[in-house]
């Protein structure tokens, strides 16, 4: 190009930053478009665990699964935390607190009780052996 007159170095440098927008503007929207199809699959696989727990909750019975609620990952479905939180909210005063371990998946769960009755209040922690 350094033999071309000054006027036609800048014209062809013109074009071709021209043809490289055109190939950002399509990149870009090509990746607007992944990512919109991105969240719907995402949005297809919560449904699909939410209904696959839904029929498991229902396998369960009326009675309160607790092995299922204390071994629960911390990415499980809305409708499993649901349930969780809807036998926690079963027991007066019950206080669930979880943390999980990003990195082995692990979840800890602490487990507190409240209560205002003076009888409970009075009572002193047994010594353990």
């Amino acid at each position: 190009m350094s033999s071309l007159p000054t006027g036609e170095n800048i014209k062809a440098i013109e074009k071709l930053i021209s043809d490289a927008s055109e190939v950002i503007a399509k990149r870009e929207r090509s990746v607007r478009r992944a990512e919109r199809n991105l969240e719907i699959a995402e949005d297809h696989l919560a449904d699909l665990e939410n209904q696959r727990d839904e029929l498991v909750i229902a396998s369960w019975g009326d009675v309160p699964n607790w092995h299922g609620i204390f071994s629960m990952s911390e990415d499980a479905s809305t409708t499993m935390r649901a349930y969780r939180d809807k036998w926690v909210g079963t027991i007066a005063g019950l206080r669930l607190t979880a943390f999980g371990n990003i990195y082995t998946g692990q979840s800890v769960y602490g487990i507190g009780f409240t209560t205002k009755s003076e009888e409970e209040l009075e009572q002193t922690e047994s010594p353990r052996v």
